[in-house]
């Protein structure tokens, strides 16, 4: 790995540098553009900002035991697939210092708090149809569930 990160920095003098200049386009959003504040800011924007340089192992990992290993072991490794790998599965993440991602989830349900949540509902609702013999009320699934709970809990 340390070879692969060696090649790409001569390649690329800038990789692993712990500053970048931030993304003009971005910043400049706020600005409408026909306004010489606009144009003066375009100007004179010089923002550097401190990064930490990582060093994404596990893709790297993962990509060295698919495509090296056996490579190594029938004699067939060459500078290309080393080059391949380089250009392709190093990936090397720059993020500024104390940069905050905020935790997303597109599908509700995998969010552990309301898993708990939905089973202790369901549970609740097992019981309670347990208690005022209401198991018919219940969906398929649910009624599954509760017959079981029934036959153990009441011999």
């Amino acid at each position: 790995m340390l070879f692969c990160v060696y090649e790409k920095q001569k390649s690329n003098k800038d990789l692993l540098k712990n500053t970048i200049k931030k993304n003009f386009n971005k910043l400049s959003q706020k600005y409408d553009k026909r306004t010489k504040i606009y144009k003066d800011f375009q100007k004179n924007f010089k923002e550097i900002v401190n990064v930490s340089v990582r060093v994404n192992l596990t893709l790297f990992t993962k990509k060295f035991y698919e495509k090296i290993v056996n490579k190594i072991v029938y004699g067939e490794l060459d500078i290309e697939i080393m080059r391949d790998i380089m250009d392709k599965d190093l990936d090397i993440n720059k993020n500024e210092l104390n940069r905050i991602f905020e935790r997303k989830s597109i599908v509700p349900f995998t969010k552990w708090y309301v898993k708990m949540y939905h089973k202790k509902y369901e549970y609740d609702k097992i019981f309670d149809a347990i208690e005022n013999n209401t198991i018919n009320k219940l969906n398929k699934n649910l009624k599954c569930k509760c017959l079981a709970f029934k036959a153990f809990l009441i011999p």
